[in-house]
């Protein structure tokens, strides 16, 4: 039994089943095997010059497998060979082999195009994107409820809109329902969860005396963070990928580039979201609190990351909404927490209530479209009844003083309708109010018969 075993360990090691390597944004590739008894990547090492990066995919894939082999034939020799049926099956290959079978697949409602319209093929692939990324360590089988849900949690903390997660929900769904038929899985993580977009949480827009008391409690090293989201509209990964080299606090007009994007798995991606290089205007007390960050760090180089805890660590994208977190208890601010992401649409909000026009608003939120600019703004009762009265403002005094004169001119005709009452019984009425009621007899009887009175009688 035990020959058998190791005889079958030897088959599988002969030909091994390794995750595809991975081309970096520089050009440049690298590839790992996976370490069943430490549950971790273990990348594979060039042996020209000691990274784990390679000038060529294959350069990458044959040091794979001789790691491959060289983990194998260690632990075998320990007497503890790894377990590989719990690594059969990596989640990000299983989401790119539904992406290409569901490529193959005929458009819904009548689409002629394999794979459905062009919108739908971009949603895919973005979707397995980001799900490969945040289970990149995963086998298809490890995936369960749990864990799932907790990586919704953090998109959720994150920011992201709830039809945005709904929709990860759905394709997540779909990969797991393509595991069971192919036999990788039995059990699907996403049952029992929906996500009910009309539950969308409407964001907490601090004030400016709500952000001073904030600063008291964020790491000092934190505060121009929360500014570069509050006044100039940062995203979280942008915040944590930023570089001294982005930002220009001499020029003109001083300005941050927005470029690096910092990824979960804390690699920089070199573009924004949206995949366009962008400037953003600073505000002087942005300028100001770099400047201060500047001598609280001289020894700093252009290349180094501007957000680093005090053990030098660099930040997640999750990382600044967990801070928040952490301190707003300690605020001790009255109504719901507000999230990292709030801060960005605070940014909106205040340009907007600055009466701000729509285009600068877009500019600074660096958006394609005016209906995204438009979710990103308050919505106030409050302003709404205050530019509705402020349009109509002449036009209300015009109206109420058409109002009056009318109200003015049929005070005669009132007094007309009442004729005076004598004590014998008979009534005295002026020709105006004998001509009233004659208008009025003849309105009713629809005869021009009754005379007309050129004096009182």
């Amino acid at each position: 039994m035990t020959t058998a075993t190791a005889t079958k360990k030897k088959t599988a090691s002969a030909t091994p089943r390794l995750a595809k390597a991975e081309k970096l944004p520089s050009g440049r590739w690298r590839a790992y095997v996976w370490d069943s008894h430490r549950q971790a990547k273990v990348w594979a090492t060039n042996p020209d010059d000691g990274t784990e990066v390679f000038q060529e995919q294959w350069m990458a894939e044959a040091a794979q497998i001789t790691l491959y082999r060289r983990m194998d034939a260690v632990y075998e020799e320990l007497g503890d060979p790894q377990d590989r049926k719990g690594f059969l099956h990596p989640f990000p290959e299983v989401a790119r082999e539904w992406l290409v079978h569901r490529e193959k697949q005929p458009g819904k409602r009548g689409s002629k195009e394999r794979g459905g319209t062009y919108q739908s093929r971009n949603a895919r692939k973005s979707a397995v994107n980001v799900l490969s990324k945040a289970f990149a360590k995963y086998d298809i089988r490890q995936v369960n409820q749990e864990k799932f849900l907790e990586y919704l949690d953090q998109e959720e903390e994150r920011g992201m809109s709830s039809s945005t997660i709904e929709g990860r929900v759905v394709y997540m769904r779909q990969i797991q329902r393509f595991a069971q038929v192919r036999g990788y899985i039995e059990d699907d993580c996403t049952d029992g969860i929906a996500v009910a977009v009309e539950r969308r949480r409407e964001p907490r827009i601090l004030t400016d005396q709500e952000l001073c008391l904030l600063s008291n409690y964020v790491p000092y090293w934190f505060f121009p963070a929360v500014l570069l989201a509050y006044d100039c509209g940062l995203r979280a990964a942008e915040v944590a990928g930023l570089r001294w080299k982005r930002i220009d606090l001499d020029a003109k007009i001083p300005q941050v580039t927005v470029r690096d994007v910092m990824e979960p798995d804390k690699t920089l991606r070199s573009y924004p979201k949206g995949k366009i290089t962008q400037t953003v205007s600073l505000t002087p007390r942005c300028v100001e609190a770099f400047r201060v960050l500047q001598q609280w760090r001289p020894d700093d180089t252009p290349d180094d990351f501007v957000f680093r805890n005090l053990n030098g660590t660099l930040l997640s994208p999750i990382d600044p909404g967990e801070i928040m977190r952490e301190v707003w208890d300690l605020v001790g601010l009255a109504g719901e927490r507000a999230k990292f992401h709030d801060l960005r649409h605070a940014c909106a909000t205040n340009l907007a209530e600055a009466d701000a026009p729509l285009e600068v608003i877009m500019r600074r939120m660096r958006h394609k479209s005016p209906a995204v600019t438009m979710k990103y703004i308050r919505k106030s009762l409050e302003r709404e009844a205050e530019w509705a009265a402020r349009v109509q403002e002449a036009a209300n005094a015009e109206i109420i003083d058409l109002y009056n004169e009318r109200a003015r001119r049929r005070q005669p005709a009132a007094e007309a309708a009442a004729p005076t009452a004598l004590a014998d019984g008979s009534v005295i009425v002026s020709a105006a109010q004998w001509n009233a009621m004659v208008a009025m007899l003849q309105t009713v009887t629809g005869s021009a018969a009754m005379p007309e009175l050129a004096a009182a009688s």
